[in-house]
């Protein structure tokens, strides 16, 4: 009996499926993070142009703030990944700043870049 929960559970880990990580990336958290970075920026660039109101602005600049430090902790914890030196404690502060990045763009007048254009009918 087992035997066969054990097969059966190596047939689900097997086909499970996985998530390409980008060229040059350490693992899969660098991959990921970089990842959340790339979408933020788009949607950061997204809602610049909808930016008509002074409550909307404040909520522009402060998705730009929050991606600024996440990037600047995303570029030191990859070039210590990078050099195999990067610590716990550094993923731990990135993964901080990439939840308050993503708190910070959830407010944006945009919710997700990269939306297919409509086609024409």
């Amino acid at each position: 009996m087992r035997t066969i929960l054990l097969g059966c559970c190596l047939l689900l880990v097997s086909c499970a499926t996985t998530t390409a990580t980008h060229p040059g990336a350490v693992n899969a958290f660098d991959s990921t993070t970089y990842d959340v970075l790339l979408t933020a920026q788009a949607a950061i660039e997204a809602a610049k142009p909808l930016a008509t109101t002074p409550a909307l602005k404040t909520a522009i600049n402060a998705a730009i703030q929050a991606y600024d430090v996440a990037e600047s902790a995303y570029v030191a914890y990859h070039t210590a990944a990078v050099a195999g030196t990067a610590t716990a404690a550094q993923q731990s502060a990135l993964q901080t700043q990439i939840g308050n990045l993503k708190t910070s763009t959830a407010a944006l007048p945009v919710n997700a870049p990269a939306t297919a254009a409509k086609p024409k009918q």
